[in-house]
């Protein structure tokens, strides 16, 4: 059994309550008043603190912290105030690296569209580059695709997705953009807005895309034997169109579509990590008439500030490096801190049903030893299945006490429900 654990965040948007965004980006600001002014160092050590208490203390592990876009609120500001603003997220993501106690090679980032200098043609993602490399943070995403080797056959990759991001829009484009908006549902959102206002549309709005080379890339090293049934892909746009029309119009990827369908057909199970949305979702997609059990899960990260949430999924393996499941753990605002919940899980209900066991013997909120719950069944097949089992009901059914042991017969078990 092998577990990967990732600490997923996103959408950091350091800066988001200066004047100026509060005008521009108003349904953000407005969530984030309840926050300290931008990121304090007192909500920097809660967020730390509630990691350690209901998931490091508690005998569990972060292997990787992902990142996937929007360290900075960009907007009308000075080279100065981004640079700033920019270093501010990389020292919350490396002082955070350090408290849970994990090295900087395990911090994986790619780029956001607020992350993309607009005023600096050809040059866009310089000063993203150059402070991953002041901060030594040596696995992110800019001109070419993030691999990290999480096990010998499970691979997680990074890419960007902002490659149209200093792409000017042409001025033609206008008018039909705003045929958009009138024809939309946030009629009633921009009622009032003036020529001139910082609503006024702008030509230099980024166009996500993945874009053919990246596409093909991605593609060919997720087919590749080297990956033997599961791959996790970092990104910062929602490759799935998304419901939230109030992002705007520029939110969704223009090579969506296409890139999903070829990632469906790799015959890999592949877990799509994004940001940009500010939403927490997840849609889970399959081609039935693929004989295999793979599936494509895209799963949307709340944006940090603006939500207050983050999100640790948990992977579990067999020894092979055959995805069983994730369990999906949310952090999010519970008062003066984080609460960490379990909020949904990721399996194939063919793999999960030819795992079920009658668990009716085990009494509620009694902890069991391994040995205890094969004798408590009566349970005479393979200790790999039973675990494997077990895994499927946890944690909604039965809860793991791991006391930081990757040895699952030195676990304790118990049952809640």
């Amino acid at each position: 059994m092998k577990f990967i654990n990732i600490l997923h965040i996103t959408d950091l948007h350091f800066g988001i309550n200066s004047d100026y965004d509060k005008a521009s980006d108003q349904k953000d600001s407005a969530l984030s008043l309840g926050f300290s002014e931008k990121f304090s160092n007192d909500w920097v050590d809660v967020f730390q603190e509630s990691i350690m208490v209901n998931w490091i203390n508690q005998g569990k592990k972060i292997d990787y912290i992902c990142f996937t876009g929007d360290l900075l609120q960009a907007g009308k500001i000075t080279s100065e105030e981004r640079n700033k603003r920019m270093d501010e997220g990389f020292l919350f993501l490396v002082n955070l690296c350090t408290k849970i106690g994990i090295e900087k090679s395990q911090i994986l980032i790619v780029p956001g569209n607020h992350d993309v200098d607009r005023q600096s043609e050809g040059l866009g993602l310089k000063t993203f580059e150059d402070l991953c490399t002041k901060y030594g943070i040596k696995n992110f995403a800019t001109k070419n695709i993030l691999e990290v080797k999480a096990s010998d056959g499970i691979k997680i990759l990074g890419v960007n997705s902002c490659i149209g991001a200093t792409e000017k829009i042409k001025e033609f484009d206008k008018d039909y953009f705003l045929k958009q908006i009138e024809s939309s549902s946030i009629n009633d959102i921009i009622k009032g807005i003036k020529e001139g206002s910082d609503y006024e549309y702008q030509k230099d709005l980024d166009i996500p895309a993945i874009g053919d080379g990246q596409h093909s890339e991605i593609i060919k090293k997720i087919s590749s034997t080297n990956i033997i049934d599961c791959s996790i892909l970092l990104m910062h746009h929602n490759p799935i169109p998304t419901n939230c029309i109030e992002i705007r119009p520029y939110a969704n990827l223009i090579d969506g579509g296409r890139f999903l369908n070829d990632l469906l057909k790799t015959n890999k199970k592949v877990f799509i990590l994004h940001g940009h949305t500010h939403f927490d979702s997840c849609i889970t997609s399959h081609l039935p008439q693929v004989e295999k059990n793979n599936f494509v899960s895209v799963i949307g990260g709340a944006a940090l500030n603006a939500k207050g949430k983050a999100s640790i999924l948990e992977f579990i393996f067999s020894d092979d490096d055959i995805h069983l499941k994730t369990n999906v753990h949310q952090l999010s605002r519970d008062g003066a801190g984080f609460k960490v919940a379990p909020i949904y899980e990721i399996s194939n209900i063919l793999e999960a049903l030819n795992y079920y066991i009658s668990y009716g013997n085990l009494k509620t909120y009694k902890k069991y030893s391994f040995e205890d719950i094969k004798k408590a069944l009566k349970y005479d097949e393979s200790d790999e299945d039973l675990i494997s089992s077990i895994m499927f009901l946890s944690p909604q059914v039965i809860t793991i006490t791991q006391n930081g042991n990757n040895d699952y017969k030195k676990w304790k078990f118990t049952r809640i429900r």
